[in-house]
């Protein structure tokens, strides 16, 4: 038998992951983000329609080590990667999770760009979570 965390992923884990930081906002609402690593990738597709029109969609994955876990992510929770050597980062936010140990190691996490201004404000950390708008963009109601 193939002990799959300790001979396979646990050597492409010191060799591809990067740091990351994850809150989980979800999976446990009162603890604080905290750094972890996982393996960053983007995967697109290529689609042929019935009219010969190609059709490109993208899915961007976080691989994470099992055992290095001891609660995994769920839907909701927020991971910050930072941009290393030149290679793309950011805020993205867990919409899937999926192959539950992946035979023996590894849990893949769909992500989904956390884009500033998409939610009609940013995403802070004060005293716990807290989506709103930024200050200048609220309204206020002034007489003259």
């Amino acid at each position: 038998m193939v002990d799959f965390a300790f001979w396979v992923y646990e050597p492409a884990f010191d060799l591809f992951a990067r740091a990351i930081t994850c809150y989980p906002m979800k999976s446990q609402p009162n603890v604080p983000g905290f750094t972890a690593r996982g393996i960053f990738d983007t995967n697109e597709l290529d689609v042929e329609a019935a009219n010969g029109q190609i059709i490109t969609n993208a899915r961007t994955e976080l691989d994470i080590f099992m055992p290095e876990w001891p609660i995994y992510p769920v839907q909701g929770d927020v991971i910050d990667i930072p941009w290393e050597a030149d290679v793309d980062g950011g805020l993205f936010l867990v919409s899937d999770v999926h192959g539950y140990g992946n035979a023996g190691g590894e849990l893949t996490l769909t992500l989904a760009r956390w884009e500033e201004g998409r939610l009609m404000g940013y995403w802070t950390q004060a005293n716990g979570y807290d989506l709103g708008a930024l200050d200048f963009a609220t309204p206020t109601l002034s007489v003259t």
